[in-house]
């Protein structure tokens, strides 16, 4: 994989905090990289997503993984039922 940084972000509002993952890649390209935001399913922003976002960064984007669930606490899923 291409030398990437990540580091988790915190949003500060009002009322709540929320969190997300940020990639990017260790030197962006002149001239600035695109971008992306990561929605996460229902299980949460889990080491999947994380990892989808570590693959964008290795192709050279800034990519954002939003915590959703940060306002509740972070929740993660493993039981689909």
């Amino acid at each position: 994989m291409a030398d990437i940084q990540t580091q988790t972000v915190t949003f500060p509002g009002e009322q709540v905090t929320l969190t997300g993952f940020l990639a990017r890649p260790a030197t962006p390209p002149a001239g600035g990289a695109p971008a992306v935001v990561i929605i996460h399913e229902w299980w949460g922003l889990n080491d999947h997503m994380k990892d989808i976002a570590r693959r964008f960064a290795a192709e050279g984007f800034v990519a954002l993984a939003v915590d959703c669930y940060s306002r509740l606490g972070h929740k993660v899923t493993t039981d689909a039922t």
